[in-house]
């Protein structure tokens, strides 16, 4: 059996100076501007997951992307950053990186803050089951939309599959 191409893993410290030299659009960047983030932190305390390719010629891994949250005492996450490589944020691996997070660890509850106006971010998290805005806030000069995932509501936001049904039957 062939191994995927594709690894969801906890990032390195090899990774964090990858991280910092190869995505510029992140969840906190969303303009690729500014000071680019130390990663460090986050890789130290295993809440950084990446998401890598392998390329079928050489054998070698290329990330694609990653996921930084922070998790309090009481379990609540908060997603503080998440970035694709390339010119544009790529929202299919943005969502594994948090299903993948969100099937791992089992949190009570995760909160993340997108920018009002950077509708690709807005959408990546409208339409991950379970997670609904809570709120907006203005920190200056922008208007920031407050998500908040729930394991419940997230179970009933999935359609249930019949059993004994086939896929597409009738």
């Amino acid at each position: 059996m062939d191994e995927s191409p594709y690894n969801i893993r906890l990032a390195t410290p090899a990774d964090a100076d990858t991280l910092r030299r190869s995505i510029r659009f992140t969840l906190s960047s969303p303009e690729g501007k500014g000071q680019r983030k130390q990663y460090r932190d986050g890789v130290e305390r295993s809440e950084v997951l990446v998401l890598e390719h392998s390329e079928p010629k050489d054998r070698r891994r290329t990330i694609d992307g990653f996921l930084e949250w922070h998790t309090r005492i009481d379990g609540t996450v908060t997603i503080r950053d998440a970035g694709t490589i390339g010119d544009e944020v790529k929202p299919g691996v943005i969502k594994r990186l948090v299903r993948e997070m969100l099937r791992i660890y089992q949190p009570p509850l995760v909160r993340a803050k997108t920018r009002r106006d950077q509708e690709v971010w807005t959408n990546i998290f409208r339409e991950l089951p379970g997670f609904e805005p809570e709120g907006v806030e203005y920190a200056r000069p922008y208007w920031r939309i407050l998500w908040a995932w729930s394991a419940e509501r997230a179970r009933e936001q999935v359609p249930r599959r019949e059993v004994g049904r086939p896929r597409g039957g009738r």
